[in-house]
């Protein structure tokens, strides 16, 4: 079994390139926090020499996401198992060597970012749900973060769970002007479930999987590793 390292676009989830040759530094991934890697990559050994424009795209912060694969040799053309994927934080270019160093973190990591609501949004000044339970709230809080395309804010690539119902009512204000991390962590102190995302590939595309629990997770229901070594 090899490495194999893909960049894709964040928001589309299209691949950038099929593949390209660099070496995995190393990567984290966790239930509680945003897991970090950091890739190499040599743009001037590929078979193909990446031009500026190539690496342009590979260093864009955020907008850039690179996935780290398992597939059973170099050859291998099908899609791999995914090990970690993160988006882009930040880079170094080697011009004298031609190699590249990426940064990366996890996508949950972008929840210390993004408010309940985007400025200028119009609207209740409250969000309101009622006859939920804890699962639904967390769902409905995320969707509200990730999963809206309004003003300039784009909608992530999600696949959503189904609603449970339930018999809580939930009331956030936007003067509080928090986080999503700061809203999950609240929600968190006062019992709420478990929650991650867990990237797969679906037609091509690669696309995040929100996981939440009921209220932790059993061993086996979110697939993934500890680490790689060092």
């Amino acid at each position: 079994m090899v490495e194999r390292i893909v960049p894709v676009h964040t928001v589309t989830g299209e691949r950038i390139f099929t593949k390209i040759g660099g070496t995995v530094g190393s990567w984290t991934t966790s239930l509680t926090t945003p897991g970090t890697g950091s890739v190499t990559i040599y743009a001037r050994d590929q078979k193909r020499k990446l031009d500026f424009e190539s690496v342009r795209l590979l260093r864009r912060t955020a907008a850039t996401t690179i996935v780290i694969e398992e597939v059973k040799h170099e050859v291998f053309s099908g899609p791999g198992h995914i090990q970690y994927a993160g988006y882009v934080t930040d880079s170094e270019w080697d011009d004298s060597t031609g190699m590249l160093s990426l940064n990366l973190v996890e996508i949950k990591k972008l929840g210390d970012k993004r408010q309940m609501w985007v400025p200028g949004e119009g609207g209740a000044n409250e969000l309101t749900i009622t006859g939920a339970s804890m699962y639904r709230i967390v769902r409905e809080v995320l969707w509200r973060a990730f999963g809206r395309e309004i003003g300039t804010r784009y909608a992530l690539p999600f696949l959503w769970p189904e609603e449970k119902p339930g018999q809580l009512t939930y009331e956030l204000f936007r003067y509080h002007y928090k986080s999503l991390t700061q809203v999950m962590s609240d929600l968190d102190a006062t019992g709420g479930p478990d929650w991650n995302l867990r990237p797969r590939w679906v037609g091509g595309l690669l696309k995040w999987d929100v996981h939440i629990g009921s209220p932790t997770f059993d061993w086996g229901e979110v697939r993934m590793r500890a680490a790689t070594p060092e």
